[in-house]
Protein backbone atom coordinates (compact mmCIF):
# COMPACT_ATOMS: atom_id res chain seq x y z
CA UNK A 1 0.00 0.00 0.00
CA UNK A 2 2.71 2.83 0.83
CA UNK A 3 4.08 2.24 -2.66
CA UNK A 4 0.65 2.32 -4.26
CA UNK A 5 -0.60 5.60 -1.93
CA UNK A 6 3.14 7.37 -3.21
CA UNK A 7 2.52 6.51 -7.24
CA UNK A 8 -0.82 8.07 -6.89
CA UNK A 9 -2.79 4.69 -8.01
CA UNK A 10 -5.91 3.20 -6.59
CA UNK A 11 -5.32 -0.82 -5.84
CA UNK A 12 -8.61 -3.09 -6.09
CA UNK A 13 -8.01 -6.26 -4.78
CA UNK A 14 -9.34 -9.39 -5.43
CA UNK A 15 -10.23 -12.24 -3.62
CA UNK A 16 -12.84 -15.10 -2.27
CA UNK A 17 -14.48 -14.44 0.85
CA UNK A 18 -12.61 -14.58 4.34
CA UNK A 19 -8.93 -14.28 2.92
CA UNK A 20 -7.59 -10.96 4.16
CA UNK A 21 -9.13 -8.25 1.51
CA UNK A 22 -11.04 -6.11 3.87
CA UNK A 23 -8.92 -7.53 7.32
CA UNK A 24 -5.76 -6.39 5.37
CA UNK A 25 -6.04 -2.73 5.04
CA UNK A 26 -7.59 -2.40 8.53
CA UNK A 27 -4.23 -3.66 9.93
CA UNK A 28 -2.41 -1.36 7.99
CA UNK A 29 -3.71 1.60 9.09
CA UNK A 30 -3.89 -0.02 12.88
CA UNK A 31 -0.49 -0.26 12.94
CA UNK A 32 1.01 2.87 11.38
CA UNK A 33 -1.68 5.13 12.93
CA UNK A 34 -4.01 6.07 9.93
CA UNK A 35 -7.86 5.57 9.77
CA UNK A 36 -9.61 3.09 7.85
CA UNK A 37 -13.34 4.44 6.43
CA UNK A 38 -14.46 0.95 5.30
CA UNK A 39 -17.56 1.69 2.62
CA UNK A 40 -19.37 -1.28 2.21
CA UNK A 41 -20.55 -0.17 -1.66
CA UNK A 42 -23.41 -3.09 -1.91
CA UNK A 43 -25.40 -1.90 0.96
CA UNK A 44 -25.48 1.77 0.10
CA UNK A 45 -28.02 3.76 -2.40
CA UNK A 46 -26.48 6.99 -3.86
CA UNK A 47 -27.51 10.00 -1.15
CA UNK A 48 -25.56 7.17 1.21
CA UNK A 49 -22.07 8.07 -1.16
CA UNK A 50 -23.01 11.37 -2.34
CA UNK A 51 -25.47 13.13 0.47
CA UNK A 52 -28.11 15.00 -0.33
CA UNK A 53 -29.48 17.94 -1.80
CA UNK A 54 -30.89 21.08 -0.74
CA UNK A 55 -31.87 24.15 -2.07
CA UNK A 56 -30.60 27.88 -0.99
CA UNK A 57 -31.02 30.80 -2.68
CA UNK A 58 -32.30 28.93 -6.02
CA UNK A 59 -28.68 26.82 -5.78
CA UNK A 60 -28.40 22.56 -5.38
CA UNK A 61 -25.88 22.10 -3.45
CA UNK A 62 -25.10 18.66 -1.90
CA UNK A 63 -24.76 17.98 1.74
CA UNK A 64 -21.88 15.48 2.27
CA UNK A 65 -22.77 12.56 3.69
CA UNK A 66 -21.14 12.10 7.62
CA UNK A 67 -18.32 9.40 6.28
CA UNK A 68 -17.15 11.80 4.01
CA UNK A 69 -17.27 14.56 6.90
CA UNK A 70 -15.14 11.89 8.77
CA UNK A 71 -12.80 11.32 6.29
CA UNK A 72 -12.25 14.98 5.89
CA UNK A 73 -12.25 15.60 9.68
CA UNK A 74 -9.33 13.04 10.45
CA UNK A 75 -7.44 13.99 7.27
CA UNK A 76 -7.36 17.41 8.46
CA UNK A 77 -6.55 17.34 11.49
CA UNK A 78 -3.72 14.33 11.02
CA UNK A 79 -1.72 15.93 7.76
CA UNK A 80 1.01 13.21 7.92
CA UNK A 81 -1.40 10.15 8.24
CA UNK A 82 -3.79 8.60 6.35
CA UNK A 83 -7.60 8.53 5.66
CA UNK A 84 -7.75 5.76 3.94
CA UNK A 85 -11.12 5.56 2.01
CA UNK A 86 -11.63 1.65 1.37
CA UNK A 87 -14.82 0.58 -1.24
CA UNK A 88 -15.47 -2.45 0.28
CA UNK A 89 -17.53 -4.86 -2.63
CA UNK A 90 -16.80 -2.40 -5.44
CA UNK A 91 -18.85 -5.13 -7.59
CA UNK A 92 -21.72 -4.97 -5.71
CA UNK A 93 -22.44 -0.95 -5.86
CA UNK A 94 -25.77 -0.17 -7.91
CA UNK A 95 -24.90 0.91 -11.15
CA UNK A 96 -26.34 4.48 -10.64
CA UNK A 97 -23.19 4.81 -8.58
CA UNK A 98 -20.43 3.76 -10.18
CA UNK A 99 -19.67 7.17 -11.61
CA UNK A 100 -19.49 8.72 -8.37
CA UNK A 101 -16.96 5.75 -6.90
CA UNK A 102 -15.50 5.93 -10.33
CA UNK A 103 -14.33 9.59 -8.71
CA UNK A 104 -13.92 8.69 -5.77
CA UNK A 105 -11.36 6.21 -6.29
CA UNK A 106 -10.06 8.08 -9.52
CA UNK A 107 -10.28 11.87 -9.27
CA UNK A 108 -9.64 12.22 -5.32
CA UNK A 109 -12.96 14.00 -5.22
CA UNK A 110 -16.33 13.32 -5.03
CA UNK A 111 -19.10 16.17 -6.41
CA UNK A 112 -17.66 18.87 -5.45
CA UNK A 113 -15.68 17.98 -2.55
CA UNK A 114 -12.07 17.23 -3.43
CA UNK A 115 -10.25 15.10 -1.11
CA UNK A 116 -6.53 16.47 0.61
CA UNK A 117 -3.57 14.32 -0.92
CA UNK A 118 -3.33 12.38 2.41
CA UNK A 119 -7.15 10.43 1.41
CA UNK A 120 -6.08 7.40 -0.40
CA UNK A 121 -8.54 4.73 -2.00
CA UNK A 122 -8.59 1.41 -1.85
CA UNK A 123 -10.83 -0.96 -3.58
CA UNK A 124 -12.02 -4.60 -3.03
CA UNK A 125 -14.32 -7.11 -4.94
CA UNK A 126 -15.21 -11.15 -4.88
CA UNK A 127 -14.73 -12.55 -8.00
CA UNK A 128 -17.79 -12.53 -10.19
CA UNK A 129 -18.53 -16.65 -9.83
CA UNK A 130 -21.61 -17.98 -9.42
CA UNK A 131 -20.57 -18.77 -5.48
CA UNK A 132 -21.66 -15.16 -4.73
CA UNK A 133 -25.35 -13.29 -5.44
CA UNK A 134 -25.34 -9.61 -6.35
CA UNK A 135 -21.72 -9.59 -7.82
CA UNK A 136 -21.46 -9.22 -11.30
CA UNK A 137 -18.48 -8.87 -13.86
CA UNK A 138 -17.62 -5.04 -14.11
CA UNK A 139 -16.43 -4.73 -17.82
CA UNK A 140 -15.92 -1.00 -18.14
CA UNK A 141 -12.55 -1.19 -19.71
CA UNK A 142 -12.22 2.43 -18.66
CA UNK A 143 -13.10 1.80 -15.31
CA UNK A 144 -10.88 -1.37 -14.52
CA UNK A 145 -7.77 0.25 -16.24
CA UNK A 146 -7.18 2.79 -14.07
CA UNK A 147 -6.69 0.44 -11.30
CA UNK A 148 -3.18 -1.67 -10.11
CA UNK A 149 -5.55 -4.73 -9.62
CA UNK A 150 -3.97 -7.29 -6.95
CA UNK A 151 -5.34 -10.95 -6.57
CA UNK A 152 -5.38 -12.19 -3.18
CA UNK A 153 -4.82 -15.85 -3.08
CA UNK A 154 -2.84 -17.00 0.17
CA UNK A 155 -2.25 -20.56 0.59
CA UNK A 156 -4.52 -22.73 3.16
CA UNK A 157 -1.19 -22.74 5.24
CA UNK A 158 -0.84 -18.91 5.09
CA UNK A 159 -4.35 -18.48 5.87
CA UNK A 160 -4.13 -20.59 9.21
CA UNK A 161 -1.21 -19.19 10.26
CA UNK A 162 -2.62 -15.54 9.99
CA UNK A 163 -5.74 -16.77 11.92
CA UNK A 164 -3.56 -18.19 14.73
CA UNK A 165 -1.62 -15.02 14.56
CA UNK A 166 -4.31 -13.04 15.42
CA UNK A 167 -5.56 -14.17 18.07
CA UNK A 168 -8.12 -17.59 16.40
CA UNK A 169 -7.77 -20.99 18.54
CA UNK A 170 -6.25 -23.35 15.96
CA UNK A 171 -8.70 -26.18 17.14
CA UNK A 172 -11.29 -23.81 15.22
CA UNK A 173 -9.75 -22.33 12.84
CA UNK A 174 -9.24 -26.02 11.10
Amino acid sequence: LPILFAASTTPLVWGRHGIGKSTAPDQFADENGHKLFNLRLGNMEIGDLLGLPSTEGGVTRFNPPDWLKEVMDFATKNPTKFAIIHLDEINRVRKDMLSPVFQIALDGRLHTFKFPANVKVIASANPPTEDYQGVYDITDMAFLDRFCHLNLSPTHDEWFDFQVANGRSPDMVQ
